[in-house]
């Protein structure tokens, strides 16, 4: 797999078994000996500030992690092996995980993509595609996808019809689906919910154009939690009639060692 980052400091994960070798594009190479054993921030420092290219070799590379490192591009079609990506807070207008049919775990939030395919990667049970600019997401295909976080772009539609896995992680209030902050109407968000399985489970949808105007019960009458609208209620004081709103906060713990981890290190920026 190849990669160019334009950052002076520079810090990839592994995972696998065997050994594995990184070509810093420098004229330096680290070698990984024995079982790759998710080694966080192998790290290495240029001497310049010019973009470089990083090769990384391995027959059993099955995780990568590369994030926050000003990557432009990121290559990784030929590790059919590969069941984990991390490529978030980069600098990525486009990213092929077409060969990557055996990926369960993609996170490639926050970088500048504005199309994502991940119609062959059938495996996948958690997508991470929030803070880019993507216009279409088809996830048909992603039948075991158990969470998806798609905030931060510019859908204005989805079809979650063949996703009966959505119901996140047990124990959680991290919500299963997660269409915030996008640009769905009232009638896109009706027609989001006319699609989604019947489940228990929960779905954001704060700071789209058709927030408050959408009719919750469609996706209620299914068995799914919909935070972000505007709820109004009224109660009677010896003023009258008072109408209040309330607005829910959305939140975003994570539970489980791996998700917590992934917060602190995406938001700590």
């Amino acid at each position: 797999m190849t990669m160019t980052s334009l950052s002076e400091k520079v810090s990839i994960s592994l995972v696998g078994t065997g050994t594995a070798t990184i070509n810093w594009g420098d004229g330096t190479e680290s070698l990984i000996c024995e079982n790759i054993e998710d080694i966080d921030d192998y790290k290495h420092t240029y001497l310049d500030v010019f973009a470089h290219t990083i090769t990384i070799t391995g027959e059993k590379i099955t995780g990568l992690k590369t994030y926050k490192n000003q990557l432009t591009e990121l290559d990784v079609s030929g590790n059919a092996t590969l069941t984990e990506l991390e490529c978030w807070f980069n600098q990525l207008t486009t990213l092929d995980v077409s060969k990557n049919t055996a990926l369960t775990w993609l996170d490639c939030s926050f970088n500048q993509l504005t199309a994502l395919n991940v119609r062959k990667n059938t495996a996948l049970e958690w997508l991470f595609c929030d803070n880019n600019q993507i216009t279409e997401l088809d996830v048909s295909k992603n039948t075991m996808l158990e969470n998806l976080d798609c905030r931060d772009n510019q859908l204005t539609a989805l079809d979650v019809s063949n996703n009966t896995a959505l119901t996140g992680m047990a124990g959680s209030d991290f919500e299963a689906l997660n269409v915030s902050k996008n640009q769905f109407t009232a009638a896109a968000l009706n027609a989001l919910f006319m699609t989604m399985p019947v489940l228990s489970s929960e779905i954001a949808i704060f700071e789209n154009p058709g927030t408050d105007d959408c009719d919750e019960s469609i996706a209620e009458a299914k068995g799914w939690n919909v935070r972000g609208s505007n709820k109004k209620m009224t109660m009677t004081t010896l003023a009258g009639e008072v109408s209040i709103s309330c607005r829910n906060r959305s939140g975003n713990p994570r539970v489980g060692r791996r998700l917590q981890k992934r917060k602190a290190q995406r938001y700590l920026v």
